[in-house]
């Protein structure tokens, strides 16, 4: 990847890009975010559930986040920030981040349920069965840091 964006998703070619110059731990995180647009963001699915770009963004940084909570990476300072850039900050952004809490979970439990318990199913499958409610201590930390 060139320019200065970290990661990126290709919905069309079913790939993510990953800069190769970061830190491992941005890596993941990247990844992570990544992964959050991956489930959440696909244009297949976006009449199920249209979004603006804003939305997405702090979706996505979300699932970062509590990927990387999981995971023992601090990534709050950074995502903090991204989160607050996109979606502003304070009440605007907690607004939008209490409306995006089980999307956010759901997809977080996704990619946690694939690295903890069942590879071999798919992420089509693991989407269908993942829990859509909240909330958990993560979204309230979140909210606070804003």
């Amino acid at each position: 990847m060139n320019g200065t964006k970290n990661g990126e998703c290709r919905f069309g070619s079913r790939t993510i890009a990953i800069r190769g110059d970061i830190a491992p731990a941005q890596m993941v995180k990247t990844l992570a975010h990544e992964l959050g647009h991956v489930i959440l963001h696909n244009p297949e699915d976006q009449t199920k559930r249209q979004i603006e770009r804003p939305i997405a963004e702090l979706e996505a940084e979300s699932v970062a986040y509590v990927l990387c909570r999981e995971l023992g990476i601090d990534s709050g300072s950074y995502i903090f920030g991204y989160i607050a850039a996109w979606a502003g900050g304070g009440e605007e952004a907690t607004k939008a981040l209490g409306g995006s809490a089980s999307a956010i979970h759901r997809a977080s439990h996704v990619v946690l349920d694939l690295l903890q318990n069942d590879l071999s199913r798919g992420v089509d499958q693991q989407v269908a069965e993942s829990p859509a409610r909240f909330p958990h201590a993560w979204e309230q930390e979140l909210a606070d840091s804003l």
